[in-house]
């Protein structure tokens, strides 16, 4: 029972770890093609309107 408690515990922080990391890569595609979105969401607007 301590054991699982452990492996959970260490899950946790593991998945921090990704969740943080995948945020910050998220950030960095973010502010690098917020312009390109802007386009692609202008024209998908557009085209469908």
């Amino acid at each position: 029972m301590e054991g699982r408690r452990y492996l959970f515990v260490i899950n946790r922080i593991g998945w921090q770890m990704i969740f943080l990391r995948f945020s910050f890569l998220l950030r960095l595609v973010w502010h690098k093609r917020k312009a390109d979105f802007k386009m692609y969401l202008f024209y998908f607007i557009s085209e469908s309107g």
